[in-house]
């Protein structure tokens, strides 16, 4: 996917537990629905899902830049202060909060800024040391499931030679 603003390749990253896709050019990022509803209210977000749908067939909606995901154009979505309070977000900061939705890929673009009015501020990304631990700790779980795979594998080598050293013991007594 590449960022509708500069064109450059979006890199995905986990914050509040839901993965995005980052502009490290612009600050912009894609959103899908199903990750803004971990961070912000489900209410919030059926009312601009709602909003996106009744806008993009209103006369004088905007065309917005092209989807990250199908380069179709998305919605372009200006909410007021009143939107923002129907919403439950923050409707203190100055200004309306213009957003772009690509309602075939369920994406919302979100420009600097703008994700914190609607959804509130974002967790930190993770430090490098937390990054470099859950990397740690997937290799440990990978290396202890591959060895639980190889004993129990062995286990059967061995019950089957075993089995074979008794079907020879009971031949050679019959």
């Amino acid at each position: 996917m590449n960022c509708p603003r500069c064109a450059v390749p979006l890199e995905p990253r986990k914050l509040d537990g839901a993965l995005d896709y980052a502009c490290l050019s612009c600050d912009g990022h894609a959103v899908t629905l199903g990750a803004l509803r971990k961070r912000a209210e489900k209410s919030t977000v059926s009312g601009l899902w709602r909003m996106a749908a009744g806008a993009s067939g209103a006369a004088g909606a905007g065309q917005g830049p092209g989807c990250p995901s199908c380069s179709s154009a998305m919605t372009a979505l200006t909410l007021h202060t009143e939107d923002l309070r129907q919403l439950g977000a923050d409707a203190s900061a100055v200004g309306p909060l213009d957003l772009d939705v690509c309602r075939g890929c369920h994406i919302v673009w979100f420009d600097w800024g703008e994700q914190e009015q609607l959804a509130g501020p974002m967790a930190p990304p993770p430090s490098a040391a937390e990054v470099d631990a859950d990397r740690l700790l997937a290799e440990m779980t990978v290396e202890s499931r591959t060895a639980t795979r190889r004993a129990a594998k062995d286990a059967r080598r061995s019950l089957g030679l075993a089995d074979e050293v008794v079907q020879f013991v009971l031949t050679l007594l019959w």
